[in-house]
């Protein structure tokens, strides 16, 4: 997998195959340099990251004006340091060609088809063709299976490791989350969640998306953000509410209506968010503190 800073300095890595003819066709005289393209964007993922935790660290310190200030930088670090290195690539280094988020120019579904069966992508099983018939439904047609009855006996054996793993998911980050230590004081709905997920599966498989489950660091992440806590990090006490979580996913909505400016974020930039999550979320682990 090419995923990761340290993949492009790999002169073979898709982002650099992909860039090179266009770059040149419109740089006349000018040869694409991988190398630019991978430190810039390693700068760009690292700075990222150690910026938002320094952004992060300004609560508890004597600088930046008064509290109030200082807890807003806080609980804005990453989207401060995720715009400021935006502009870093766009205003000083807009000749370098990083890698951008892949989004697409309108609201749908991404798989595109050679023809009207729709069993084939586009480009990739029909490079003869020089545009997509069209892409496929939203609906998935659980009974096309290509003339494999079969393959519904044989599914079932994946879809139980799946079932445990999407289980085992919950349930880890559900006792991670109502650990002690982070003094949740509403009672657990394990249940509730279990059945929520299971629904939330099942109508994402009709429509294929990607599976909802729990997802560990940005839970951990949300209480953490939630939470009062003293300068080594002891939780005080933590605000427990729906509305933060209603809200969070509303702007997500919100994002489709900003492809456009979405698309301008460079891929290292979030890279540099992954690993600023990752961070950040380590001195919360036993094995970490042990």
């Amino acid at each position: 997998s090419n995923v990761g800073l340290m993949h492009y300095f790999n002169p073979n890595h898709n982002h650099h195959l992909d860039t090179i003819d266009e770059f040149e066709s419109e740089n006349p005289g000018d040869d694409y340099d991988y190398l630019t393209v991978a430190f810039l964007s390693l700068l760009l993922g690292l700075g990222t990251c150690f910026f938002a935790l320094i952004l992060r660290g300004i609560k508890h310190s004597p600088f930046c004006c008064n509290d109030a200030i200082r807890s807003a930088v806080t609980d804005f670090a990453i989207t401060i340091s995720v715009v400021s290195f935006t502009l870093v690539k766009q205003v000083l280094f807009e000749e370098v060609p990083t890698e951008e988020l892949n989004v697409p120019d309108s609201f749908g579904t991404t798989f595109k088809c050679c023809d009207e069966k729709c069993t084939k992508y586009f480009p990739d099983d029909c490079p003869t063709q020089t545009e997509a018939f069209g892409r496929r439904p939203w609906l998935v047609n659980l009974w096309d299976l290509n003339g494999k009855g079969w393959v519904v006996i044989v599914a079932a054996g994946p879809a139980a490791l799946a079932f445990i793993l999407a289980f085992l998911d919950n349930g880890i980050t559900w006792h991670i989350i109502n650990h002690p230590s982070n003094k949740v004081a509403h009672g657990d709905a394990y249940n509730y969640d279990t059945c929520v997920s299971a629904f939330m599966i099942a109508v994402n498989s009709l429509l294929g998306l990607p599976w909802l489950v729990a997802s560990t660091v940005p839970c951990m992440m949300h209480v953490s953000a939630m939470s009062e806590k003293t300068k080594e990090g002891e939780v005080l006490s933590v605000q427990e509410s729906r509305l933060t979580g209603f809200l969070t996913h509303i702007l997500v909505l919100l994002s489709l209506l900003f492809l456009g400016i979405i698309k301008l974020i460079p891929l290292a930039v979030l890279y540099g968010v992954f690993l600023f999550m990752g961070l950040v979320a380590l001195p919360a682990q036993q094995f970490w503190q042990r």
